[in-house]
Parts: structure tokens; C-alpha cells; sequence
């Protein structure tokens, strides 16, 4: 019985069309955005903690478990999980160190030029790797791998053309979350609570 309650736990995690996922991705750019601005590395910082605590770990606890029995979550996607994650969390080490060097200047701190020159694609190739992650652990996550390469994509011309990347953050963060936001209303009116009238599964 706690094997079955820690595999829903888990579960809950791997369900993507709840649209979470999606919302978390697109506000974490728009904090990207938002530290690049401003110049102050605790916004993103601050727009991370927001995302996770009252967007994903409320939003999976309040709209995604109620309905996890709708969905099968097979072994396997479990053990990919428990592997992918600690993956993930170095990754996200890794954007938040290499957003601060590149778009924060600490005072006392010697220029990091080689991150410097290249940060758009350096970004740009974090994000597509935790992406293609996203894709390959979630349920139904074909569209993370189109995330990929769309991250991509905008940050190398961003990188190679010069262009700022200021608004492309705002405009890719935007779909992101626009999708996110589509993909929870069908959500919520495709799949019933457990125990509701009309449970369907998957």
C-alpha cells in the first residue's frame, strides 16, 4: 500500500497534459528575462521558488493527483524519473550559474569570458537537454521535443546574429505558458476526479 501511494506521488510528476509543465517552463523565461533587465540575479532566484512551490508541487497536489488514476504509469517511467531527475537538478544549477555570469555583474568578480561570449548557446543547449528530458519521461511529452528545438533555435540566432535576447525570452516564455494554460483547461474538462462519473483511463 505505500509502494501504490509513493508510485502516485511519483506519478503525478510524469503527467504532462495537465499543462504545468508547460506553464513552470514558459514564467522560469520570463524570469530569465526579467534578471537580464533588471540586472538582479535574486528575481530569478525568486521567480524559481514562486514557480515550483505555487505553480507545480500546488498545482500537481490540487489539479494532477486528484485525477492520476485516469492515467497507467508504467514501472519503468518511474525508475527513468528517479534517474532523469538528478540529470535535471544539475542542469538547473547550471542555467541559474551561467544566467548569473552572463547577464549579472557581481562587483570584485573577474569577467568570465568564455561564458560571456558564448551564454546564448550555452543557454540555449541546457534548456533543449532538459526539454528533450521533458520529452522523453512525460507522458504524452512529443511536444517538449519541439520545445527543444524551438529554445534552440531562437537562441543560436540570437548568438549568432546579435540580436537581444531580452524579447525573444518574453515571446518564446509566452507560448510556452499560453500552450501550458490550453493544455490545463483541457485538463481539467477531460478528465474527471477519481471516483467522478465518467473516470476514463489511458
Amino acid at each position: 500500500m505505500l509502494g501504490e501511494s509513493r508510485s502516485h506521488s511519483k506519478g503525478i510528476w510524469l503527467v504532462s497534459e495537465d499543462g504545468l509543465w508547460d506553464i513552470c517552463i514558459g514564467v522560469l523565461l520570463f524570469g530569465f528575462g526579467l534578471t537580464a533587465s533588471i540586472d538582479q540575479i535574486i528575481w530569478l532566484i525568486g521567480v524559481f521558488v514562486l514557480v515550483y512551490f505555487a505553480i507545480l508541487m500546488a498545482g500537481k497536489e490540487a489539479i494532477t493527483r486528484p485525477r492520476i488514476n485516469n492515467f497507467n504509469i508504467q514501472e519503468s517511467q518511474l525508475v527513468n524519473f528517479t534517474l532523469v531527475t538528478g540529470v535535471d537538478i544539475l542542469i538547473l544549477i547550471l542555467l541559474l550559474g551561467v544566467s548569473g555570469a552572463t547577464f549579472v555583474k557581481f562587483e570584485g568578480l573577474t569577467s568570465v569570458g568564455f561564458i560571456e561570449d558564448y551564454a546564448l548557446l550555452i543557454l540555449g543547449i541546457l534548456l533543449s537537454i532538459l526539454l528533450i528530458q521533458f520529452g522523453f519521461i512525460l507522458t504524452h511529452g512529443f511536444r517538449f521535443y519541439l520545445y527543444a528545438g524551438m529554445v534552440l533555435f531562437a537562441f543560436s540566432i540570437c548568438q549568432v546574429l546579435s540580436w537581444p535576447v531580452i524579447p525573444v525570452l518574453y515571446i518564446v516564455g509566452a507560448i510556452f505558458t499560453l500552450i501550458g494554460l490550453f493544455y490545463l483547461v483541457r485538463f481539467i474538462n477531460s478528465y474527471p476526479k477519481s471516483g467522478a462519473q465518467g473516470d476514463k483511463s489511458i
